[in-house]
């Protein structure tokens, strides 16, 4: 059934033996390695499915398939088994020069979370795919405060891209090592970098961004007021309030409605 012409029929098969879980593998490993590329294919999504982490050299073993749909299954299952034995192998795919399977190498490392991939992946964020970046950025945040040290150094040497992408991972993984590097960020010569670092600060929460956000509210580019307002948001402290309120008579209504929020989200008696 993995080889039906209807494709529904086909992700049905697939279900029903992951469904069936451990006996159903050596049929799936053998499908794996068949002729029928679409068997091929589910077999590999069965497998991640099922999660059996003794099957992650078979999988490897098709990471060359000539089939790119059979590719990116085999990649994705080896991210759900989250198999150590696959980093190095996916570490490459991810480097590789096809954009659908270095994002999907991205998420696998992801599900992985092995700091072995940090380095790999914060290369990623100067792809020129923007869906490679945001796997990349996702799974640095997956592999969480283990990331930090190193993305601190990218931010510091990167090109703007990289400050971008750096900037936002620093903001999400939300912790207080990176406040310095972002603060300088807020000096950057791209605009774009300044918006990712202000919104990034609000993201690491600290009283003490607050100095430093408060006089972006002046900028003219509404977008860095905006972004400032967010960060300022992100503090959660009533000394923002004052500067969050001014805000409700920006010119821009969208700085306006961000402020109006804003307060709501810092929720204090003073924002009354």
């Amino acid at each position: 059934a993995l080889s039906d012409t209807s494709k529904n029929t086909q992700a049905a098969a697939a279900e029903a033996l992951a469904l069936i879980g451990d006996a159903a593998v050596p049929a799936l490993l053998d499908a794996l390695i068949g002729n029928d590329q679409s068997a091929r294919k589910w077999a590999a999504e069965a497998l991640g499915t099922i999660g059996d982490a003794s099957v992650a050299q078979e999988l490897m073993n098709r990471l060359n398939d000539q089939n790119l749909e059979v590719q990116r299954a085999v990649v994705t299952a080896l991210g759900d088994l989250k198999s150590k034995r696959a980093i190095e192998p996916l570490i490459l795919v991810l480097e590789s020069d096809n954009v659908e399977l270095a994002k999907a190498a991205a998420e696998a490392l992801g599900k992985i979370r092995s700091p072995v991939a940090i380095e790999p992946l914060i290369r990623a964020l100067s792809s020129p795919s923007v869906d490679v970046r945001r796997a990349a950025a996702d799974a640095l945040v997956a592999v969480g405060k283990r990331s930090v040290p190193k993305l601190v150094e990218a931010v510091k040497t990167g090109d703007s891209t990289m400050r971008r992408w750096g900037a936002e991972v620093l903001g999400r993984i939300g912790d207080s090592r990176a406040q310095d590097v972002l603060v300088d960020c807020l000096q950057d010569e791209d605009e774009r970098v300044v918006r990712y670092a202000a919104v990034a600060l609000g993201g690491i929460g600290s009283e003490a961004s607050i100095k430093h956000l408060a006089p972006l509210l002046q900028h003219p580019n509404k977008d860095i007021r905006y972004a400032a307002v967010e960060g300022l948001a992100g503090t959660r402290s009533p000394k923002a309030v004052k500067y969050v309120a001014a805000c409700l008579q920006d010119e821009d209504w969208v700085v306006r409605l961000t402020a109006a929020c804003a307060l709501g989200q810092i929720g204090t008696r003073s924002c009354l």
